[in-house]
């Protein structure tokens, strides 16, 4: 079973973990989320924000949030032990 759990920490701001799941800010410039709206969950990495209704994956997150390309993301997923 893959934990994304290192790696919504490390790419969400001000977050609390909640049953399975990461709460956060949402990291998207356009959102301007002031409290947590950002889900990530732990399990299976998808992702959504309840604000600005954001929604996929880590690696839909990873092309958008951080403009990465195929090769970049299959770096990140191997520094997090998913793939």
């Amino acid at each position: 079973m893959t934990n994304f759990k290192s790696f919504w920490q490390d790419n969400l701001s001000n977050w609390k973990e909640e049953n399975g799941h990461i709460r956060g800010k949402c990291p998207f410039p356009t959102c301007n989320d002031k409290e947590r709206h950002f889900y990530g969950n732990f399990t299976s990495g998808a992702c959504d924000c309840k604000l600005c209704h954001y929604g996929g994956n880590w690696i839909t997150f990873l092309k958008n949030h951080k403009q990465m390309d195929g090769k970049s993301i299959a770096q990140e997923g191997k520094k997090y032990g998913i793939n």
